[in-house]
């Protein structure tokens, strides 16, 4: 898995969507994002973008997983590649540099507090766990606020959240 360094990369075709992007919301009023989905849908024409909309479910709770490695041991910040093996998933493989000549570096990630934890365990999928809380009472008021000047899209799109 190879990372783009900013600002270095050959293609800078994540730029261009950034900045069409940027330039078709600079001219537009939104206020949710259902009246955001059909800007996006205008940043490209000729070319349109596919948007993906993610539901509840599409997120999960990585954290409980993590417990089980020790990530510390990665510079990710400084990291330009990394290479993962089937075979041993406790070892990483990672490069500081896209050049040829750069050495791979090891790293175990094993947390060997979490050593006894069945392997089965270990890997399962993590389920979807809602950790918002849902609105405050402070910010359904500011909603409620200004959503008399809300286009209707929006209107209802808040009013199904707030009640």
């Amino acid at each position: 898995m190879k990372y783009s360094t900013p600002d270095h990369s050959c293609i800078q075709e994540i730029d261009n969507v950034h900045s069409s992007i940027e330039k078709v919301l600079s001219k537009a009023e939104y206020y949710s994002p259902v009246s955001l989905l059909p800007l996006l849908r205008k940043v490209s024409t000729q070319k349109p973008y596919k948007i993906l909309s993610m539901a509840p479910a599409d997120f999960f709770d990585l954290k409980s997983c993590s417990s089980f490695y020790n990530y510390k041991v990665i510079p990710f910040v400084k990291v330009n590649a990394l290479e993962f093996s089937s075979k041993n998933i406790f070892n990483l493989k990672y490069k500081l540099s896209h050049s040829l000549e750069s050495e791979w570096i090891t790293a175990e990630i094993r947390n060997h507090v979490a050593i006894r934890i069945p392997y089965s365990q270990k890997m399962r999928t993590p389920k979807y766990k809602d950790k918002s809380g849902g609105l405050t009472n402070e910010k359904i008021k500011a909603i409620k606020s200004m959503i008399k000047w809300m286009p209707k899209l929006d209107q209802d799109y808040f009013n199904t959240i707030i009640n």
